[in-house]
């Protein structure tokens, strides 16, 4: 059972593509192999305790300090408050992660593997909390390589996993679009800079949140700026957006250094 902190609900547009992804999993797998379950945050506290009992894995994707954080880590202490007492080490599936919480970032404990994806750049705060911590880019790690957690670089952009999409539509050797960016249009995601490759060729951009009035104001900039960006305001099924990938000659990331 792999239990997931959310803020948003799941289902199978872009808009909760983490949380999304896993259902993919699970459906791949059977429930057998792989059962997801969902807290969404905020979740009642009896909810939260109830889920932990079953979990196996806790995965909280959050920045630290975070609200999902912080709701994820009242949840472990009333947990630890709950099973102080508890003799038997529960003994959930570890394999890969944390053997028997025998880990000396926290010493033994009862309940699942708790699993923080570092969602930022921030420092770490209450570290102790956790017993795996996964971060998305290298640059990252001087942050949290002191640490004596269990520690995995997670993040990457493999499209290999579209293989099925390959087999089905084929291998897209022709490429119509330069490059792709996926995200929320806004400025602190660097969507302006678009306007340095429009010279380059069309690019599609796929907008995964609402149409702000930030969203809007760039799209008008990069129009002004004759930036051949196909703009898709609406979030598109995973189907579509792996096409879209593999339709691509490169995927924009939005970082100024290596990850920075």
């Amino acid at each position: 059972v792999l239990l997931i902190f959310s803020y948003d609900a799941p289902d199978f547009n872009w808009k909760s593509a983490f949380g999304s992804s896993w259902k993919f999993i699970e459906h791949y797998l059977g429930k057998e192999c792989l059962d997801v379950r969902y807290l969404m945050v905020p979740f009642k506290m009896e909810d939260g305790l109830d889920l932990l009992d079953w979990a196996e894995i806790a995965l909280v994707k959050s920045n630290w300090g975070w609200f999902v954080d912080a709701d994820a880590k009242n949840l472990f202490t009333a947990f630890d408050e709950k099973n102080k007492k508890c003799e038997n080490f529960c003994c959930h599936f570890r394999k890969g992660l944390v053997s028997n919480h025998d880990n000396s970032a926290v010493g033994k404990r009862c309940g699942p593997s708790r699993v923080l994806i570092v969602s930022g750049v921030s420092d770490p705060q209450l570290p102790g909390f956790y017993d795996v911590l996964t971060y998305e880019v290298k640059w990252y790690e001087h942050k949290i390589k002191h640490l004596p957690h269990k520690q995995l670089l997670s993040f990457g952009l493999d499209l290999d996993v579209f293989q099925t999409i390959k087999n089905k539509f084929g291998d897209f050797k022709t490429r119509p679009f330069k490059g792709i960016w996926v995200g929320s249009f806004g400025l602190y995601k660097r969507m302006q800079y678009l306007y340095n490759f429009k010279d380059d060729g069309p690019i599609v951009a796929i907008n995964s949140a609402g149409n702000s009035e930030t969203a809007q104001n760039l799209m008008k900039y990069l129009q002004c700026q004759n930036t051949n960006v196909n703009f898709k305001t609406e979030p598109v099924v995973y189907e579509i957006l792996a096409q879209l990938y593999l339709m691509s000659e490169a995927a924009y990331v939005t970082m100024p250094i290596d990850g920075g």
